[in-house]
């Protein structure tokens, strides 16, 4: 005849017991109020509490993770987006576009002086 270990409430006090099963039967207790269960129901309490601890905490990573390539994404649209006026620059002339110029010029200032002289 084996003993087990039972919380029980004696004069309003919580305390733990070590009774056969003939006196816990007699006092009315079942397997809820063995000592062993109260333990494996904290510890299965906490195994949650640390699982769902676990995965807020995977969660928060996954999302810093994200917000860190949509940064990344931003400044390197931003720095897209800066970088398009510098190469957007004037280009120097090509040689005929220099030359078409010159003419033009040239031609400008010919028919401006022959057209004083002629006044």
């Amino acid at each position: 005849m084996g003993l087990k270990e039972y919380d029980v409430e004696v004069n309003g006090h919580a305390t733990t017991l070590q009774l056969s099963d003939e006196d816990a039967k007699e006092l009315g207790l079942t397997k809820k109020d063995l000592a062993s269960a109260r333990i494996e129901a904290a510890a299965k309490a906490e195994a949650e509490a640390r699982e769902a601890a676990e995965a807020a905490a995977q969660k928060e990573a996954e999302e810093l993770e994200a917000k860190k390539v949509a940064e990344a994404a931003a400044e390197a649209a931003r720095a897209k987006a800066a970088a398009a006026p510098a190469n957007k620059q004037a280009k120097a002339p090509s040689t005929k576009q220099a030359a078409a110029a010159a003419d033009a010029l040239g031609a400008g200032s010919a028919g401006g002086s022959t057209e004083g002289a002629q006044a």
